[in-house]
């Protein structure tokens, strides 16, 4: 066993970077974790929104009697899911700048220095 104490509690200067730090990396892996379930979230709601369209166009499709008229189905069909990416692109910028915004709202990483005249001198 050693004699010495615990290093956190013997230098309060120490133990307050100590929880510093862990408070700043658990601040940071919160707002990561967020923003990663937020892009997921918004991931399965663009592929559930374009199988929908995909299902109904080729609904449209296979039903469309004129080999002729299948070119303008077809391009119907691809307006929703040009309005379904431009609303997953707003959604993800939105997403991504409130997380920019939360890191900034992050407590600061800071080195405490230590007192003065509590530093040991190197001959």
């Amino acid at each position: 066993m050693s004699d010495s104490p615990d290093p956190f509690t013997a230098n309060p200067v120490l133990h307050a970077q100590f929880e510093a730090q862990v408070s700043y990396l658990s601040t940071l892996s919160r707002q990561g974790y967020d923003l990663l379930a937020r892009v997921s979230e918004l991931n399965m709601q663009l592929a559930r929104e374009a199988l929908d369209d995909a299902i109904a166009t080729g609904q449209q499709l296979a039903g469309c009697s004129d080999p002729l008229q299948l070119g303008a189905v077809a391009l119907r069909g691809m307006q929703p899911a040009g309005e379904h990416l431009r609303n997953y692109q707003q959604q993800m910028m939105t997403a991504l700048a409130e997380a920019q915004s939360g890191l900034g709202q992050a407590p600061p990483f800071v080195v405490i220095a230590p007192p003065a005249g509590s530093a040991r001198r190197r001959d």
